[in-house]
């Protein structure tokens, strides 16, 4: 073979190659990048499946939730080590978030897509109004959440309230809109995996409140649901009668015409104020007889040891 020639041959192979890589690279820079963290999928999130979405959460992946839960690990385990009063709805939310995506794993959902979605849709929620309210962003924080942050960073209640309060703000506040958004079959029978989660939530209460009470608020471990808020026999039971009542407002507010959708978010939001009235006056610490001093205390002696 001449020299010419094969050098002819190497020529075209080279540009072979260069071709190849430049496509390779064309390709990469029009893949979407994977995304992993809370931040990057909660960002423009929307409330309707995309399966060709590269957000894994807006295409009801799995992997959504293992995202969430390690986003709800790191929130948790801050205000813990700080003691922070938040901590007792950021862990509980944490057990909450995990027994979900483990009843997710097992199959347990008819429609495992649309509840990762909605699981993620909710807990946006809170954590844009949790950075909101730290950011010092005030007026985008709903007035429920605002209650049970000031709260917390000022240890005006006990350990219950502090839950509670963030349990109503969550639920009776926000839920009705992430139902309004997502569920958006027709008919008002509750979504079955809408009423699995209730299910999971209260088999869960009850450890979970035994663990708070174990690392942050002996209290906890004698507390009883405020008589002021239905006289329900457990805190697993409020959540459930709460959570049924936020689906009802949810799909009013979705079926509700443009006029009276106004009237409805109002409704939503008069009775979140109102139990948060209803928390604060059964749960605060009375002035100049109690504080939280010795649930510091206690919180300082035991959350080190304790992985929430």
């Amino acid at each position: 073979m001449s020299a010419r020639r094969r050098a002819r041959i190497v020529g075209g192979l080279a540009a072979v190659a260069l071709s190849a890589a430049c496509a390779t690279t064309a390709l990469s820079a029009r893949a979407p990048a994977a995304q992993s963290t809370w931040a990057a999928v909660s960002t423009g999130l929307r409330p309707a499946l995309d399966p060709a979405s590269s957000n894994p959460c807006q295409r009801g992946d799995p992997r959504c939730l293992d995202i969430l839960l390690g986003e709800m690990v790191r929130r948790a385990g801050q205000l813990v080590a700080a003691c922070d009063h938040g901590a007792m709805f950021a862990v509980t939310y944490e057990k909450m978030t995990a027994a979900i995506r483990a009843a997710a794993r097992a199959g347990r959902f008819q429609d495992r897509a649309l509840m990762s979605l909605f699981t993620a849709l909710f807990a946006r929620m809170y954590t844009q109004a949790f950075d909101a309210w730290r950011a010092g962003r005030r007026g985008a924080v709903p007035s429920a959440w605002q209650a049970a942050f000031g709260a917390a960073d000022h240890r005006e209640v006990n350990g219950l309230g502090d839950l509670l309060l963030g349990m109503n703000a969550h639920i009776t506040h926000d839920l009705p809109y992430v139902v309004a958004a997502v569920m958006r079959q027709p008919g008002t029978r509750v979504n079955p995996d809408y009423a699995q989660v209730t299910g999971i939530i209260g088999q869960v209460s009850q450890a979970a409140l035994r663990d708070l009470g174990d690392h942050l608020d002996p209290s906890l471990s004698l507390a009883r649901v405020p008589i002021v808020l239905g006289a329900q026999p457990s805190f697993g039971a409020l959540i459930s009668l709460w959570r049924t009542e936020s689906w009802q407002n949810g799909i009013a507010l979705r079926d509700a015409t443009p006029a009276n959708r106004g009237v409805v978010a109002a409704r939503i939001g008069r009775t979140a104020d109102l139990r948060t009235a209803l928390i604060e006056g059964a749960t605060s610490y009375l002035p100049l007889i109690e504080d939280s001093t010795s649930r510091d205390a206690y919180c300082a002696a035991h959350h080190g040891t304790w992985s929430p």
